[in-house]
């Protein structure tokens, strides 16, 4: 079990990790995008990581939520909105919990997912967000449910979003930006 109103430490954490991705992600995104991905995702990151620390946010329910309000409304690209549903999904499925389970975190998940499911049409093999993301929340899912541990359920639908990620290289765009360059866009994850 985990102490979901002992957060703040991890809420910053993952303010860290895309924080110093920012020159990674743009790069991703230079392929087949505009290229300012990872500047948008730093600049929402960056200002939620100061909130987290001037409003002394440590649940995660609340985190999520102050998360998803700042990818919504103060980041530009059309990334914001996707990902302030995913999160939204996430915060509103554990919202005044005090701890948090493996399978809490499976429930978590997949609201997330399916949150953000309800602003977009986009699914495997669309070379999206969706080849990342709907491999590690059903891997999850699935080794929860075959009694996998926490930690272990985690490593492996961390890979499986890996192996999602490198699979969209093959692929050619069929939604968002990057469908206007066609087969030009295929080659590149």
């Amino acid at each position: 079990m985990y102490n979901l109103n002992d957060s703040q430490e991890l809420l910053l954490n993952l303010c860290t990790t895309i924080i110093d991705s920012k020159e990674e992600l743009s790069e991703i995104d230079g392929l087949i995008g505009d290229g300012d991905h990872g500047i948008n995702m730093a600049k929402g990151f960056e200002t939620f990581k100061n909130r987290v620390i001037e409003n002394n946010i440590s649940s995660l329910d609340k985190g999520f939520l102050e998360l998803a309000n700042v990818l919504m409304g103060e980041i530009g690209g059309s990334m914001g909105p996707l990902y302030s549903c995913f999160f939204l999904g996430m915060s509103t499925s554990i919202q005044n919990q005090d701890t948090l389970s493996s399978g809490d975190c499976e429930k978590m998940f997949n609201s997330g997912l399916e949150n953000l499911q309800t602003i977009t049409d986009a699914k495997l093999g669309d070379k999206s967000l969706m080849d990342t993301l709907i491999p590690v929340v059903t891997t999850f899912s699935e080794k929860h449910q075959q009694g996998k541990s926490f930690k272990e359920s985690l490593m492996i639908a961390s890979a499986s979003g890996q192996a999602g990620a490198e699979s969209t290289r093959a692929l050619q765009a069929k939604i968002g930006r990057a469908s206007r360059l066609g087969e030009r866009s295929i080659g590149r994850a």
